[in-house]
């Protein structure tokens, strides 16, 4: 049993006690992560080496800009060494943690650099952010090209040109005229597929042109075809009151002394001929 004698205080002992007690759980706490290993003897004296082998998780999470995947490889890397592997999937909620990673090298004590890379998915664009502590995120955007062919048609007289414009949603992209020379074929070439994720809507509009109907049929995967048909030219207006000028045939009439003439004449043709009648038969009876 503690005796108090002197001029010390029981409660300048307690302190002490206190202080001391505090000291030790301190010290406890600073070796907690730490391995200890003693070398040496008493002649040559000993080495304490403390190892600090505290342990970080590093999580990481899969996000998708567009349709995603079955699945996809995740390697973990420390120091630019691959440390591990891990699949994420929709069964896992595209999550995994990488636990129970020395924080520390146990040859020199720095501290490790852990990162991530993803094995590579074709057709997208991969993007990481974050870091070991805070976690990572890869982002993966779908991408693609697409090539969109056009052909011109005509039903009857075939025009000179035809001007195609061609629409990424509402903003017109790109246009081209079709004419003889390009055999009314052209190739909308190199168009991205997808923007934000979601696949870009793509039309055509063809300018107008007079005296023909137009026809777009078709789509992005087998292409467009512009068909134009021949319609009859505009009938050229008729006044209501129809005036316009006329011809007027007039009867010609004969006149009363043209006529008298006419008869004069047939009556002396025909009293020639009936003294030639006359002269014949005589002629005959004799």
């Amino acid at each position: 049993m503690l005796a108090i004698t002197g001029n010390i205080r029981l409660q300048d002992l307690i302190s002490t006690r206190m202080e001391r007690k505090s000291s030790t759980q301190s010290r406890k706490m600073r070796l907690q992560n730490y391995k200890s290993e003693i070398t040496g003897d008493v002649a040559s004296g000993f080495t304490v080496t403390n190892t600090n082998i505290e342990k970080v998780t590093v999580p990481v999470e899969k996000k998708w800009v567009g349709k995603s995947t079955n699945k996809v490889e995740v390697k973990l890397l420390a120091d630019g060494t691959e440390k591990g592997s891990a699949d994420l999937t929709a069964a896992d909620n595209w999550k995994h943690e990488f636990k129970n990673l020395l924080k520390y090298d146990s040859a020199d004590g720095h501290e490790i650099v852990y990162t991530i890379k993803e094995v590579k998915v074709d057709g997208y664009n991969t993007v990481i952010s974050g870091t070991a502590k805070d976690g990572f995120t890869i982002t993966n955007t779908i991408t693609g090209k697409v090539s969109i062919p056009v052909t011109k048609k005509w039903v009857g007289k075939e025009g000179n040109a035809a001007k195609i414009h061609l629409y990424a949603g509402d903003t017109e992209v790109d246009s081209v005229t079709l004419n003889a020379g390009n055999n009314w074929q052209h190739t909308f070439a190199g168009l991205d597929k997808y923007k934000d994720g979601k696949e870009i809507k793509y039309t055509i509009k063809e300018d107008a042109i007079a005296n023909y109907k137009s026809e777009i049929t078709g789509d992005v995967a087998s292409g467009f075809t512009v068909t134009n048909t021949c319609v009859d030219e505009p009938k050229s207006n008729i006044p209501s009151d129809k005036s316009y000028d006329k011809k007027i045939v007039k009867r010609h009439n004969p006149k009363t002394g043209d006529m008298t003439n006419i008869m004069l004449y047939c009556t002396v043709l025909l009293a020639t001929v009936l003294g030639l009648l006359v002269a014949l038969i005589k002629k005959h009876n004799r």
